[in-house]
């Protein structure tokens, strides 16, 4: 057999350290997400009082002492603290109009040659659609040219 460097036990050890060290913060990680999923739905969960409430109205609807509410109960729920974010969707669920308008502008210049009317929908399909030659390049032949 072959001699091992006294360096090597420490260095296995130290590996070792390492990997149990990350291996247990994963599960860490993945068992504090799971309590924060449970815990959010959670809170967006109906409350047992708000289904008595719907139930003991229900039951005087029935024997016609209340009368019948098609609407539940509204459901009262705390904010998640998102609010940053959700501005932040606002802001690029607006910008996305102009984003379509700007791709369809470098498309219209690279491929069509300034040739498509993008103002509007309409314009778009019949100018797309306006030479029915085959493209070149397309690598498809047409059928006589089989």
């Amino acid at each position: 057999m072959t001699q091992t460097s006294p360096l090597m036990p420490i260095l296995f050890f130290i590996f070792v350290t390492f990997n149990t060290f990350v291996l247990f913060n994963l599960l860490i990680t993945v068992i504090i997400l799971s309590f924060a999923k449970i815990k959010e739905d959670a809170i967006n969960q109906p409350s047992d009082y708000e289904v008595v409430d719907f139930m003991w109205n229900y039951f005087k609807s029935l024997i016609g002492k209340g009368e019948a509410s098609c609407e539940p109960t509204s459901l009262t729920t705390t904010s998640t603290g998102n609010a940053g974010q959700d501005i932040q969707d606002n802001v690029t669920v607006q910008e996305f109009p102009d984003k379509v308008n700007k791709f369809l502008d470098y498309v219209n210049t690279v491929y069509f040659d300034g040739s498509l009317d993008t103002n509007s929908k309409d314009a778009l399909k019949t100018s797309m659609y306006r030479s029915s030659a085959p493209r070149q390049g397309s690598g498809i032949r047409g059928a006589r040219d089989m």
